[in-house]
Order: structure tokens, then C-alpha cells, then sequence
């Protein structure tokens, strides 16, 4: 009989650092997005990694202490699964230049030894194991507690010492328990649920990704308050008022809130796992829930400022740091060597952190006129502190002229900052009309106007008359007739709502060699039809005047840009051509677009960059032959895309891989919504 080996942990993936970051913006916010696992947990050499700082062989070995906990079962499809233990916790050991010394061992990874070879080993001898061909599927799962000791978790939990992990064997599928300190629990790595489906997957090395347990988070805040410069920030440890004598204040940049543990009983479960809930989106997903803290912290700090302007004007010799100015380049806490980051504990729950602060403004006038805000709060809500281990998440606060501290010392209202201002007379805006244009919040911004629109409207109305767009950066773009497009939007076959990150899903993987942008997502964009201008026609101004689109520019870079000839002059309304080059100021002449709207809902696509196509193989089982079966360059029976199916080899149920073009371009997108 020839013998087909269970080979365990041939390459251990793993992702140490963030899977995804989540910024928190003044009033705009990501809230964290699964880890898109496309193949990554996978048998042999075709591993794709998640990200770039996967770590591969020795590296990954040294990050989990070489060795690991891995529970295995095998399963056929049933309702419900009936399933049979394969490996009971087994422990899994790495030693350099093995593999191939025994039959079990092909990477350097060995699991058969004579027990009990570690604290949660829960038989006398981990022995060989083989394929079984009759089942469906495996799973496994596992975990690290990295340099730590792992010790047996007591009947009665004790607080482990120090370099000790106190953990208990993996049972499936309800899990397992790690105890032990901040800094020993931010050592240990944990995984999903693998999933190996059969018969096609078996017979290779079951490759596991592991993840850190722990989270990173850091902060950073930019300041827009028009005429003056923020400097000497100080962070409230305790929600106070902001009388002087009473409130507490810091350098160290901290967040206020019941989320920062010390360490403590964490127990690690699978709710979503059998053949039955495949199709979930948490299916396999491991869920981190602190059981029993060993502290938790009112508040947590995350260094002093690092990233920081020198004033503006006079400001800049008084030696203070002060407070940068945008939000894609903000002033950063913590340690530039970590990227910021300070490692915390994960929280699946959320919970609202609240940041309280004094800071001094400045004015930029050369007056050194001071005013001190005391008590300016700003709170993230539950939704976005939804720590996942292995995340990364960026908090950046926003101090503009909109603040609800106090400048009054002992909190008196009134709350918030109240410019002087003079009298003076003003045309009715409902006699000159009102002019209002929305933009997106991106790089470059899409700005969009349609004369009569509100700033209370939500929507465009399809009776008043063209909408106008502008794409800018540092200098508005004129090249929209090669790098901009007009799409209008079908959702009617997608399972998301439509919005600049959905539509931007849908043009970059779509079905591979379709002409039409047709969205893995389900959404359809037809590309319509935007007229290029350099004007708003003076119909369409609010004020019956032709509005040019132009930009002022500066340039003192010594060479000519590229479209000198065409786009630059000597006067605002781009009459004089530029003649030779040199130094000085010019007037570039931009280009918009505009269409006629009709009711639907419509996208603006500026292209920015663009990459070489590569492809995504997504794991899809039909109930009968889909349409597309023999369509070239569509269907493979790996996914590695390394042998396409056949006309005869379709099997109801059955995962198959489907090839989607993943364009790799970065877009800026701008959605725009039209009513009767």
C-alpha cells in the first residue's frame, strides 16, 4: 500500500505586523475590514503572503518559540458535521537542517515524539498521522506562546510568573485559554480555523498562519484653527473639569477609556465553523474575548510628540514645537522606531475612548498673542475601538476653530472658541444666489458643483441643469480626458452598497478579460459621457458670470513642466501664452468636465497610478454548471490558477477557483447621487 503522510506546518505564515489600519479623522472614520485571505493558507511553495512582512522557515520559528499547539479533526459533509480527532493538541517542534530525517517531517517541523512532550499535550504518545481519503475535510488550529514557557492552565487560574504563559489544550471546535501578562500575552500567536478540503487538497504540508495576538494603536493630531499655531498640547489621565487646580495633565499623548489591560484570561473560540456555515462570512474566523482581566487601566498613553512644526512667521525662533497641519501629515506620539505604535491588548467589544486636552494657541501675526483652551474633548466611538489582534489602528484628532474646550480657567461658559468680528453690508444670498460645492476627502479631491444645489441637499436633482467636476491636487489636473471617466452605476446585482471604496473594488477586480467593468462585488459601471471644459458657462454660474478654471502656480523647479507649451500663461484669464522658460508665477490652464445628469447615480474615476495586472483566484461552489464554465482564462482547479477545468469536470458543490483580474491601480472616486 503506498503511504500518504499528514505532513504538519511545512511553511508558517506569518503576519506580524498590521493587516489593516483604521484612521479615525476628526468626524470621518474606517471601522476594521476582515483580513483578506486569498490564498494564503495554503500546501507547498505556491504560498501567497498577506502582507510584506510575513515571515517565512527560521524567521517564523524564532517568533514562536519553535514550537506550537495544534488541535486537528477530521470531518464529512453532514448536518451536522460529524467529525473524529486527529491531532489532540499536539506539540510542534522546529529544528534547523531536519527536514526530510523522518517521514513526517519535510520543513524542519516535527510532531512525533514521546509524550507529554509540553503542558497541554493531552496524550501519551503523538504519533504519525496519515490522509484520510474517505473524509471530506480537515481543520486545524493552533497557537504560540512564542518565547514564553507554556504551562498548564490551573483548575483555579493563577496569575503566571513572569515569561510564562499559562495556556489549555485546543478543543474543537470550542477552543482554548491563554493566561498571562501584557507583555507575555503580546509574545503569543494565534490562527483561524484551516481549513483542508479533500480529496484534491490532501497529501501536502498543511500550511498555517499565524497572527499575533496582541494590537497596535497610535495617535497623532493636526490642527486647521485659521490665524493662529497650536503649541504645548497637555493630555487629560481622567475625565475632569477644567478648573486649574484640579485638573491632571501630561505630555505622554493618552486616550481615556476602559480598554487597556494589563493581562489576564483570554479565551479563544470558533462560533462559525462546519461545512454547513461555509458560506458565512466569519466562517473558521478565531474570536479573542478578554474573560478575566488581570487590571484594566482607566486610560493609556502612547508617548510624546515626535512629529512637530516650528510656528509660523515670528513663531519660528521661540522654540516651542508646535502642532502640524494636515491630516495626511499630522504630528505623531510614541517611538519613531516602532512607527508610532504602542502594543495593546485586544478588546472585541469596543468601548468609547475619550481624548481631553489643554493646548495654547498662537496667533500668526508677530503679535504673540496667547490664548490657552482648557478641556477640548473629543470621544471615538465603541465602533471604531474594536481592537482585533494582529490590527493596527491610527487615531488622528482634528483641533480646529470648532473646539468645545474653555478659554475662561475655571469652565464657565461659554464652551468653544468665539472669533471678534465686525458689521458689515452684505447681499441676500437668496437675491445673488448660493453656490456650494462638495469634495471628497482624498488625494487628489474630487469637486463637484451643480448651480441651485444646497448645502442641505444629500443629492443632485436632474432639473438644475449640468454638473461640473474639478480634480486637484496641488494644481488642478488637466488631464481628465486620459485619466478621468464618467461611469453610471447598476447595484441591482450586488451585494453591497454603492460608495467611492465599493465602486473602487469593482473597477480593480473584475472578471478576467471582460471589456465591461463588471465588479467581483456585483456592481456594473457603464462608462457615460462627461464633456471636457475650462470654464462654467455663465448660465450655469450663480452669478451669471463665466467662471475660468484656472490655478495660480509658482514655479521655481528651473526646467519647463512637461506641458508648458499647452497649459501655462502670463494672466489669469489664459490669453497670453508662456514663452520661454523661466522662474516665476503663471496661470495653468485646467481642464473639468460636466455632463447632464438624469435620475441614477453616477461615479467620477480619476486614475492616479497604474500597476501590472495580477489575479485573484476566489474559492466558489455552484449547484449546477455556471455560465462561464468554459469560458478561456475563468475557471482552475487550484488557486494557483495551474490547471484550468475542463468542459466535463464541473461537481455540484464542489470548490472550484474563479479567476478575477486584480488591476492594481489606484483611483480617486467620487459618487455622485441624481434625483428627479
Amino acid at each position: 500500500m503506498k503511504k500518504v503522510y499528514l505532513i504538519l506546518a511545512a511553511t508558517v505564515g506569518m503576519t506580524i505586523t498590521s493587516c489593516t489600519t483604521n484612521d479615525f479623522i476628526g468626524e470621518v472614520a474606517t471601522t476594521p475590514e476582515e483580513v483578506v485571505n486569498d490564498g494564503s493558507i495554503r500546501f507547498g511553495g505556491g504560498f501567497k503572503a498577506i502582507t510584506r512582512a510575513d515571515q517565512f522557515g527560521a524567521d517564523a520559528a524564532s517568533l514562536l518559540g519553535n514550537q506550537f499547539i495544534v488541535t486537528g479533526i477530521k470531518a464529512t459533509n453532514g448536518s451536522p458535521d460529524v467529525t473524529s480527532p486527529v491531532f489532540n493538541s499536539y506539540t510542534v517542534k522546529w529544528t534547523k537542517n531536519t527536514a526530510g530525517t523522518t517521514e513526517s517531517n519535510t520543513s524542519d517541523w516535527e510532531y512525533v515524539y514521546t509524550a507529554p512532550y509540553s503542558a497541554v499535550t493531552t496524550v501519551a504518545t503523538q504519533s504519525i498521522k496519515y490522509w484520510d481519503y474517505s473524509q471530506n475535510y480537515y481543520d486545524f488550529a493552533a497557537y504560540s506562546v512564542g518565547g514564553n514557557t507554556l504551562e498548564k492552565l490551573p483548575d483555579t487560574p493563577s496569575d503566571p510568573s513572569a515569561n510564562t504563559v499559562q495556556g489549555t489544550a485546543i478543543t474543537y471546535p470550542t477552543g482554548y485559554q491563554l493566561k498571562g501578562s501584557k507583555d507575555d500575552l503580546a509574545e503569543c500567536y494565534i490562527t483561524d480555523m484551516t481549513k483542508v478540503t479533500g480529496p484534491a487538497g490532501f497529501g501536502g504540508e498543511v500550511t498555517l498562519s499565524f497572527r499575533n495576538l496582541a494590537t497596535k494603536v497610535r495617535m497623532a493630531i493636526y490642527e486647521t484653527v485659521p490665524g493662529y499655531s497650536v503649541k504645548n498640547v497637555k493630555f487629560y489621565t481622567a475625565d475632569q473639569n477644567p478648573v486649574i487646580s484640579v485638573y491632571a495633565s501630561s505630555d505622554n499623548a493618552t486616550l481615556i477609556g476602559s480598554a487597556f489591560y494589563t493581562g489576564g484570561l483570554y479565551t479563544v473560540t470558533f462560533p462559525t465553523t462546519g461545512s454547513a456555515n461555509s458560506s458565512e462570512t466569519d466562517f473558521n474566523k478565531a474570536h479573542v474575548t478578554m474573560t478575566t482581566p488581570t487590571a484594566t487601566n482607566t486610560y493609556g498613553e502612547f508617548g510624546t510628540i515626535t512629529v512637530v512644526e516650528t510656528g509660523e512667521g515670528a513663531l519660528s525662533t521661540d522654540g516651542e514645537n508646535y502642532l502640524k497641519r494636515s491630516a495626511s501629515d499630522p504630528s505623531y506620539y510614541g517611538d519613531a522606531g516602532h512607527n508610532y505604535y504602542t502594543t495593546v491588548l485586544p478588546k472585541e467589544d469596543g468601548t468609547v475612548l475619550e481624548m481631553c486636552v489643554d493646548y495654547t494657541l498662537v496667533s500668526n501675526d508677530a503679535s504673540g498673542e496667547e490664548i490657552t483652551v482648557r478641556a477640548a474633548k473629543a470621544f471615538v466611538p465603541a465602533v471604531y475601538t474594536k481592537w482585533l489582534p494582529n490590527y493596527a489602528y491610527t487615531y488622528i484628532f482634528k483641533i480646529s476653530d470648532n473646539t468645545n474646550g474653555w478659554t475662561n480657567p475655571n469652565g464657565s461658559d461659554p464652551a468653544g472658541l468665539f472669533p471678534i468680528t465686525f458689521d458689515a453690508v452684505v447681499l441676500d444670498p437668496e437675491e445673488t444666489g448660493t453656490q456650494n460645492t462638495i469634495t471628497t476627502v482624498s488625494t487628489p479631491s474630487i469637486t463637484t458643483y451643480q448651480k441651485g444645489r444646497l448645502l442641505t441637499d444629500e443629492v443632485y436633482k436632474d432639473d438644475r441643469g449640468d454638473i461640473y467636476i474639478i480634480v486637484q491636487d496641488a494644481s488642478q489636473k488637466c488631464d481628465l480626458n486620459t485619466k478621468g471617466k464618467l461611469y453610471t452605476i447598476d447595484a441591482s446585482g450586488a451585494s453591497v452598497a454603492v460608495s467611492e471604496a465599493t465602486v473602487m473594488d469593482a473597477l480593480n477586480i473584475r472578471v478576467a478579460g471582460s471589456a465591461a467593468v463588471n465588479g467581483r462585488n456585483g456592481l456594473a459601471l457603464s462608462e457615460g459621457t462627461a464633456t471636457p471644459v475650462e470654464k462654467i458657462a455663465a448660465t450655469d454660474a450663480t452669478d451669471g458670470n463665466e467662471v475660468p478654471i484656472t490655478v495660480k502656480v509658482v514655479l521655481s523647479s528651473g526646467s519647463a513642466p512637461a506641458d508648458w507649451g499647452t497649459n501655462y500663461f502670463t494672466d489669469p484669464a489664459c490669453t497670453s501664452a508662456a514663452g520661454a522658460y523661466a522662474d516665476g508665477t503663471y496661470y495653468r490652464k485646467n481642464s473639468a468636465v460636466k455632463f447632464t445628469p438624469s435620475e441614477g447615480t453616477y461615479a467620477y474615476v480619476y486614475e492616479v497610478s497604474d500597476d501590472t495586472d495580477t489575479y485573484l483566484y476566489s474559492a466558489e461552489s455552484n449547484a449546477s454548471k455556471p455560465s462561464d464554465w468554459t469560458t478561456a482564462d475563468t475557471w482552475y482547479k487550484d488557486p494557483d490558477g495551474a490547471s484550468a477545468v475542463g468542459d466535463g469536470d464541473f461537481v455540484a458543490d464542489k470548490i472550484f477557483y474563479k479567476r478575477y483580474t486584480d488591476r492594481n491601480t489606484t483611483y480617486v472616486v467620487k459618487v455622485i447621487n441624481v434625483v428627479d
